[in-house]
């Protein structure tokens, strides 16, 4: 087969990363496939062709290949995970989990948890606090591994993020700041 030109190869990577939310606000975990540019990796907004078998994603070392294993339990409640694409107008279908697979869209994987505690409920007593780990098994995407542990070989998955409910966030109309002595009073 020739080819009509040079082709184009970039090194990319799957990242994952932790979050953190009040228990009455979804907690988006970012997912994302990224690029090598520019001396650093960044979102590659390009990619919107990877996929990832539902059966090599955990949530609370549980594979998420089975519905039921979407939800985790944080306290006493539950918080379901979503993977939807935050690129397109909610009233169209926006799903990027399909029966066995996850999709990628814009290089992002959309993952979200819905909030434990829900502001409707009325409940000023619920305790939604509480975190849980989400895990990524790239043994099937060898080009999207990264040697994360730096010990010189691209094997690795990424390390398990760890998602948590609950972490105070302070009030909006309140600034702190922090004043540092130069040392030379």
């Amino acid at each position: 087969i020739q080819l009509a030109g040079q082709p184009e190869f970039q090194f990319g990577r799957i990242s994952i990363s932790s979050a953190s939310a009040p228990d009455d606000q979804s907690l988006p975990i970012p997912l994302l496939v990224e690029r090598y540019e520019n001396n650093r990796f960044s979102l590659n907004g390009a990619d919107s062709c990877t996929v990832i078998n539902r059966s090599k994603i955990e949530f609370n070392d549980s594979s998420i290949d089975l519905s039921s294993n979407l939800d985790v339990s944080i306290n006493t409640l539950t918080s379901s995970g979503a993977f939807t694409n935050p690129y397109i107008v909610p009233t169209v279908v926006n799903n990027l989990l399909s029966t066995t697979t996850v999709l990628f869209s814009q290089g992002t994987s959309g993952l979200s948890f819905s909030a434990p505690c829900s502001q409707s409920d009325g409940n000023s007593q619920c305790d939604g606090t509480g975190n849980f780990s989400v895990e990524v098994d790239l043994s099937d995407l060898p080009w999207l591994r990264y040697d994360w542990n730096q010990d010189g070989s691209y094997t690795d998955s990424p390390p398990a993020a760890t998602g948590a409910f609950g972490g105070y966030r302070g009030h909006d109309k309140i600034i702190n700041w922090r004043e540092v002595s130069s040392g030379s009073e």
